[in-house]
Order: C-alpha cells, then sequence, then structure tokens
C-alpha cells in the first residue's frame, strides 16, 4: 500500500510540475486552461475542508461531491474541454462522478484505517 501511496504522490507532484511549467511554455489558450485547472483543483481541495465540520459524512460528501462537479463543470463550460451538447455532457459528468467516488473511497479506506490503528494503540 505505501508503494501505492508514493506512486500517487509522485504523480500528484509530477502534474503540478507539468501544469505550473506549462504556464510558460505554451499558448494563451492552453494557459488559461492550465490557470482554470489550478483554480479549480485549488477550490475542490478547499472544499474539502467541508468534512471538519460536524455535519455527518453522507451530508458533508454530498456537499463535497455537488460543489466539485458545479466547480467542474463550470471549469469545462469557460474553457470549452468538451462541446456542450447532451452526449459529451453526460458522458463529461459520468467520468467526473465516477473519478470522484474511486478519489474519495481511498481516501476514506485510508482514513478508516488510520483511525483503527489509532484506536487499536490506545487499548
Amino acid at each position: 500500500m505505501k508503494i501505492i501511496k508514493a506512486g500517487i504522490g509522485g504523480m500528484l507532484v509530477g502534474s503540478l510540475i507539468f501544469l505550473v511549467m506549462g504556464l510558460f511554455f505554451v499558448d494563451e489558450q492552453v494557459r488559461a486552461m492550465i490557470i482554470g485547472v489550478l483554480v479549480m483543483s485549488l477550490l475542490i481541495g478547499m472544499l474539502s475542508r467541508v468534512y471538519d465540520s460536524n455535519l455527518p459524512l453522507l451530508a458533508a460528501a454530498a456537499i463535497h461531491l455537488l460543489g466539485s462537479y458545479l466547480l467542474f463543470f463550470a471549469t469545462a463550460y469557460l474553457f470549452k474541454w468538451f462541446p456542450f451538447a447532451i452526449g459529451p455532457v453526460v458522458g463529461g459528468s459520468l467520468m467526473f462522478i465516477a473519478i470522484f467516488l474511486v478519489i474519495w473511497t481511498g481516501y476514506y479506506f485510508a482514513e478508516k484505517k488510520q483511525i483503527e490503528k489509532m484506536n487499536k494503540h490506545l487499548k
């Protein structure tokens, strides 16, 4: 599991380096898309603070999913990531939701494992 975490961490760092470096070496349209991705990602990350509230997990997850989806949809629309016809919108939405749920599930089980480990040490 540690190797997978390290690999994902490497992907995150590599992606950020790619995006930041891209700001300097691409045309104006691509630069705007990169800025859109960085801002969207920052806001989605900030939105994850909803889990620090006293809301039930399901409510916090629903708020995070809906807010993240709205940010994704707005960014995709502004930067023309795909044509806004019914097929691409449904396909893009399903892909976003699937990716979100995979990432969320990974975080859920990682946190659950950490809590179980802490509880075991307390006993």
